[in-house]
């Protein structure tokens, strides 16, 4: 035998006559592809062994199992004659030179067609017998060539293909007729009796223009559209082999993006349909037969079509849910009169295509060495050894369990796993009564142990003609599944225990087991194998079950009037029972798994409901060269959802999962239910002429029963128009362009979803418990309490979104080309409702300024929790977290509140609520001194702010002392409210804490009222006991510091009167609070702050004074001898600033310093602690204060040679304790500072160096104490070269937790 390049004419054998040739064109948009026809043949390998069997039994079995085509040129080839074959792996060409050897017969290749011929030397006589040839030409209706088209003779296999002229030539019985046919085209007949030559002109196939597409509610020639909706088939979705519709959609449709974060079995896909439309929910809508679902509820083998509708134009007829795109999904239904049964099977093993690569023991002790070495120790070797790196993995190989090298990954996971499924469809009925059962089944396992999905799905679809005029559809689905998953982690939020993550965390370092086959430890108790293993399961079983009844009438051509009903229901089962797991050291000592150390059940019942009603009418009528498509109708939905939990802990037994076994003392419910409707008019008209232009309109009102009854109804309508350019008669007929048209459309869609809230107009309410403690009975009691956890917005409505789109549809190279390119713009609502919604969707406290791209001219700024002030210029507006960072532009400010919204613009600001009713807001004059802000001479803003403290403590005393006694009435505080006191709380951070330390000293000794303190970042954590007749005081020189605020809040939720102590006018814990003491203490501009902590010791004085008097305990007399030794204070601080070159003196030896400590007891403590924080955060020195009388428990063995001490002795009562400290300190090589009163000169023979501060009431001493301590840390960051006013890592107001 032997090889021919020559190409021939060819004949068809095997293939339906519309897949006859495969054509492969190569065309070029901008870009030349070349691609080699024998690709696919070279690189194709055969396994077969066929004897004696003929030669088209052996073609048609390579045909089954490959996309070869074979094809003969004329009746000299036998295809029935004998022949053998027997090859593995081999390529084609050497299969057909066995099959074809001592034949006579030759081949030839072209892609993936295969041409069998005969040899020129067999003769033709035979063949020729009663035959004649036949020569044509086939054009298309503009007279251009058709290429490639089919030429059969009808009756026969004997057939050709047009050549680039349009022309063939075939041998054909003298009476024959033939079929040609072409792809786009109308097949035709044509008889050749009497005839040698032939010229056909092929009419254009308009069945694609003519395809039903379905649309909302209906249905539309896919030519009459002027919508982007794409369409796919059903046998494309079940092509993939995938559990889920929604992953069988992964790049089937253009605009749609599906991604997965888990392959997990029975894990869908998100859809996104023209990326992101709203910040709440972005599912798009799913309609199945007409009825809204999920696309969970559907299997792929079911589906008949999906189209996903995708501008405002097409999916504005669903409305209210519409925003985010809608799917529609039509199942398959029976034929008329006709059976069939199917049944498929499908096994397929899943491998990952790739995944990291773990690294070594040897790899992980390199790394952890490395970051060692990163964080600056002395060697690259400090945590393991070079030695011991060497000889490791020799030492692995004797010793395993104490030199492992564990491949986590290996253990945890599987290489490859594997899925099944099996479906069983059986349709058929008579012209009255048709029926469509399917069956689905599916099983899956995970990639590690105790990971499972099985599904069981199943569907019947009845359609019933009663007479011709009256229709019926009876539809019924359901499905069960059962999930395992390893044990939960977080039952409330759906979360179980990942392997996988544990897999690449856990080092090889570590033993899975030790010798005797037990659990290891790994690191306490983290041994991933032990708790994926041991540590329970999670067992989810979902039961869905739905219908639907439809009846349709046709009273008239063209009219048909439809009635729905379509109930749903499903059921979730959700068990979670996690077990103990022990895990065991070397010496057998047992300590619990990590994340498995108790035995405890979770249980839950989620259940849902809901009810589509639906009537509509669609007329349909032509008319000459008119169309008309209507549509109108109702609908109305309900849904209801009710959960149910139940858990026990600390179980004795892990081997009986039921609650009933579990300890009373450890039992915990919950429950919860919702429910929300709406209601829906619709109509649609679709017009079209001369099937050239196109015209639709769109309208839909939706009530949602998730807002209030005046802002229910939303409505949406929709325009769109088509031209069919290539209709047109000027319109060029040389077939580069088949097909032409162009698309344009605008509408509205709406979104209800714009809220967690199930009615966001409505306030909800979260009831709990607090623990107050009860003075008299001296117990502690559970209250059950109330606090608000949805803000109520009374006239939230419909978020809109409106989409502009502009397509086109293009047909080219005799149809076999087609594209379809859209440009599309969507808008949602207005930037007030944009940020209005994400702020409902944002947890935890935030401020922010947002511009948008449609509106450059305007600055949005909202804020929850966090500060926000909003400055006005002439001719500018500004935006800053508090009013230093703007004083060098205005004084003029404005406050905004929790939750609310400004609109700025250069020469205006509106402010909103989160229902954007426009509010007013009054400007606030800062009547700090323009100076005030700025250095004036000073070197840094801290040593002026230092500088600036007798006038700021002067200004403080003056604004509350008033004929000689202290006066709150201007700020609410009543003498009877603080005779009802009975404990103070004081809540601060950082210096405001310090405040807070020495005010319980005063407070406690001038009032005898018990005073607790909290760092304000712990006070809500510890769910606080707070008495009656309490008081909190909240201590910020902000007044926005965001741990503070939460206290205030948090007392607040518990019934306990609130004061403020704050520095900046209209700030959030002044606002907020119940009573507010204003520090007079100016713009703070520096980091550290030192004057706002001078005013606050002042405010607490004060308080602590009126408090005292109040309660019969500092007579007036007392109280003015008092008032008499505040007013001294001011010219006592600019005493010591006067001699603050001795410290700056002393600051510059110990500028190097490594530690510092700082020493007092009593009310010196409390300010040894401010003192050292000052050193830390501005010299970046590690200091630390302490009690004197700690240093024996263990901070002593701290101190070094020439280790920096400074002590604090004021109080005289503690003196001689403190001194003694102090000695004690020295003798271990200490270099002792001591801050004490003049006339405590001893101290020299103590002390290396010594600052005295001038006397004055011991309650009122931190006040002058703290002075050299500022000075003392400033000038030690100025000697090391730092930036006083800005220390790194560092802000002045924390506005965050």
């Amino acid at each position: 035998m032997e090889k021919n390049s020559d190409r021939d004419y060819c004949i068809p054998l095997f293939r339906k006559t519309k897949r006859i040739m495969k054509i492969t064109t190569l065309f070029s948009l901008g870009v030349t592809c070349c691609i080699s026809a024998s690709t696919y043949a070279q690189s194709y390998k055969v396994s077969i062994n066929k004897q004696n069997s003929s030669i088209i039994e052996i073609l048609r079995e390579i045909e089954k199992s490959s996309e070869f085509t074979f094809f003969f040129n004329d009746n000299r080839v036998n295809v029935n004659k004998t022949a053998s074959v027997n090859a593995k792996n081999a390529t084609l060409e050497d299969v057909l030179d066995q099959v074809l050897r001592n034949t006579g017969y030759k081949y030839q290749i072209i892609d993936r067609q295969v041409l069998i011929k005969a040899s020129d030397n067999i003769s033709l006589a035979s063949a020729q017998q009663n035959q004649k040839t036949v020569a044509g030409v086939i054009l298309d209706e503009s007279g251009l060539p058709v290429i490639g088209a089919n030429v059969v003779e009808k009756g026969t296999t004997n057939g050709t293909i047009t050549d680039a002229e349009g022309r063939f030539s075939l041998n054909v019985a003298s009476d024959a007729t033939l079929i040609v046919s072409y792809i786009g085209y109308v097949q035709s007949e044509i008889s050749v009796k009497n005839k040698t030559s032939v010229s056909i002109t092929m009419k254009e196939d308009a069945e694609l223009l003519e395809e039903v597409v379905v649309i909302g509610y209906g249905s539309a020639r896919k030519g009459d559209l002027t919508g982007p909706i794409s369409s796919v088939k059903g046998a494309s979705l079940t092509e993939r082999s995938t559990q889920m519709l929604s992953t069988a959609m992964q790049g089937q449709i253009s605009g749609v993006e599906v991604t997965r974060s888990s392959g997990g079995p029975g894990s869908s896909a998100t859809i996104r349909v023209r990326g992101v439309t709203t910040l709440s929910n972005n599912d798009p809508l799913v309609i199945i037969d007409g009825v809204p679902g999920s696309l969970n509820d559907v299997v792929a083998s079911d589906v008949e079509t999906m189209s996903v509708l995708k501008d405002a134009a097409s999916a504005s007829i669903y409305g209210s849910r519409a925003a985010a795109g809608v799917i529609l999904i039509t199942t398959k239904r029976a034929k008329e009169n006709k059976f069939n049964l199917d049944y498929n099977y499908e096994y397929s093993i899943d491998k990952p295509t790739t995944r990291p690569t773990n690294g070594n023991v040897i790899d992980w002790m390199n790394v952890q060495n490395e970051i060692k070495w990163n964080d600056g120790a002395s060697n690259p070797y400090s945590q393991y050894s070079q030695e011991t790196i060497n000889a490791w993995m020799a030492n692995n190989a004797t010793d395993p369990y104490h030199y492992p090298n564990t491949d986590w990954v290996d253990l945890l996971l599987k290489n490859t796993t594997s899925h099944q499924q099996h479906n069983i469809n059986v349709s058929g009925g008579t012209d009255k009564l048709q029926s469509k059962i399917s069956f689905n089944y599916q099983t899956a396992d995970g990639y590690y142990a105790n990971k499972s999905y099985e599904r069981y799905a199943g569907r019947i679809n009845n359609d019933y003609k009663i007479n011709s005029w009256i229709r019926a559809n009876i539809d019924v689905d359901f499905s069960t599944s059962k999930s395992l998953n390893p044990f939960s982690t977080n039952f409330a939020e759906d979360q179980t225990f990942n392997p996988i993550y544990w897999a690449y965390l856990t080092t090889p370092y570590y033993n899975p087991y030790w010798q005797d086959g037990s659990y290891a430890d790994v690191k306490s108790g983290a041994n991933p194998l032990a708790m994926l293993n041991e540590g329970g399961t999670t067992n989810t079983n979902y039961y869905k079950f739905g219908g639907k009844a439809q009846l349709s009438l046709t009273p008239m051509k063209g009219l048909t009037l439809t009635a729905v009903f379509a109930p749903r229901y499903t059921f979730e089962n959700k068990k979670a029972f996690n077990k103990k797991v022990n895990v065991y050291y070397e010496d057998g000592t047992a300590i619990a798994a990590q994340n498995s150390k108790t035995t405890q059940l979770n249980e839950a019942r989620n259940n849902t409901q809901s009810r589509t009603y639906q009537f509509y009418a669609n007329y349909e009528n032509k008319w000459n060269d008119h169309s008309l498509n209507a549509m109108a109708g109702y609908e109305g939905y309900k849904y209801k959802w009710e959960n149910l939990g139940a858990s026990r802990n600390n179980y004795e037994l892990d081997t009986y999962p039921y609650l009933n076994l579990g300890p009373e003392d450890y039992q915990y419910n919950s429950g919860k239910a919702g429910h929300n409707a709406y209601q829906s008019v619709f109509g649609r008209a679709m017009y079209s002429y001369k099937n050239r232009y196109m015209l639709q309109a769109n309208v839909r009102a939706d009530a949602s029963s998730r807002f209030a009854s005046d802002y229910r109804w939303g409505v949406f309508p929709s325009v769109s128009a088509g031209w069919v350019v290539s209709n047109e008669s000027w319109f060029p007929k040389n077939k580069q362009i088949d097909y032409l048209k162009v698309r344009a459309s605008i509408g509205s869609l709406g979104n209800e979803r714009i809220s967690d809230a199930e009615f966001p107009y409505q306030a909800a309410i979260n009831f709990g418990n607090s623990y107050m403690y009860d003075k008299g009975s001296q117990s502690v009691t559970a209250v059950q309490n109330a606090a608000q956890y949805n803000y109520a917005f009374s006239d939230i409505t419909w978020e809109t979104t409106t989409t502009y789109d502009i397509g086109v549809d293009i047909t080219l190279l005799n149809n076999r080309l087609s594209l379809t390119g859209d440009y599309y713009y969507k808008k949602t609502a207005s930037p007030l409702s944009a940020i209005a919604t994400a702020m409902l969707h944002i947890r935890g406290s935030y401020a922010f300024g947002v511009l948008f791209k449609d509106y450059p001219d305007k600055l949005f700024a909202a804020r929850k929790d966090s500060p926000l002030i909003i400055g006005k210029t002439a001719g500018a507006s500004l935006i800053a977290s508090d009013v230093p960072a703007i004083l060098d532009q205005t004084r003029n400010v404005y406050y905004i509140d929790n939750m609310e919204i400004a609109e700025l613009t250069k020469d205006e600001i509106h402010f909103f609520n989160m229902d954007e009713d426009e509010i007013e807001k009054e400007v606030v004059q800062i009547k700090w001194d323009a100076e005030a802000a700025e250095k004036g001479g000073y070197e840094h803003f801290m040593l002026k702010e230092i500088h600036e403290q007798p006038r700021a403590v002067q200004d403080t005393i003056g604004a509350y002392v008033k004929d000689n006694t202290v006066d709150f009435s201007e700020i609410g505080l009543k003498d009877e409210e603080l005779a009802n006191i009975e404990r103070v709380y004081i809540v601060g951070c950082g210096s405001a804490y310090h405040v807070a330390m020495a005010a319980k000293y005063v407070l406690e000794d001038m009032t005898q009222v018990p005073v607790e303190i909290d760092i304000a970042s712990e006070f809500r954590y510890r769910n606080p006991i707070l008495v009656k007749n309490s008081l909190v005081v909240i201590i910020s020189q902000s007044g926005e510091t965001a741990d503070s605020l939460a206290a205030l809040r948090l007392a607040k939720e518990k019934g306990v009167t609130v004061l403020g102590v704050v520095n900046v006018v209209g700030s959030s814990i002044a606002r907020e609070s119940d009573h507010t003491l204003y520090t007079y203490a100016g713009p703070e501009i520096s980091v550290a702050t030192t004057k706002a902590y001078s005013t606050q010791l002042i405010a607490m004085y004060l308080f602590a004074m009126r408090l005292a008097q109040v309660k019969g305990l500092l007579s007036e007399e007392d109280c003015a001898k008092m008032i008499a030794e505040l007013n001294e204070l001011p010219a006592k601080i600019q005493k010591i600033l006067d001699d603050k070159e001795r410290i700056q003196w002393f600051a510059s030896k110990y500028a190097n310093a490594k530690d510092m400590f700082f020493l007092g007891r009593g009310l010196d403590y409390a300010i040894s602690l401010e003192g050292s924080l000052k050193m830390k955060e501005i010299s970046y020195i590690h200091s630390e204060a302490y009690a004197a009388g700690e240093l024996k428990h263990g901070t002593i063995s701290l101190i070094e040679d020439n280790t920096l001490v400074v002590g604090v002795l004021t109080q005289s009562n503690l003196y001689e304790k403190t001194i003694s400290n102090m000695v004690e300190v020295k003798s271990r090589g200490a270099y002792l500072m001591g801050v004490t009163n003049y006339g405590n000169y001893e101290m020299e023979d103590k002390v290396d160096f010594t600052v005295y501060v001038p006397k004055v009431d011991e309650h009122f001493m931190g006040s002058l104490a703290v002075i050299p301590l500022q000075l003392l840390g400033y000038y030690v960051s100025v000697a090391k070269g730092l930036d006083v006013d800005k220390p790194r890592n560092l802000a002045k107001s924390v506005t965050v937790e």
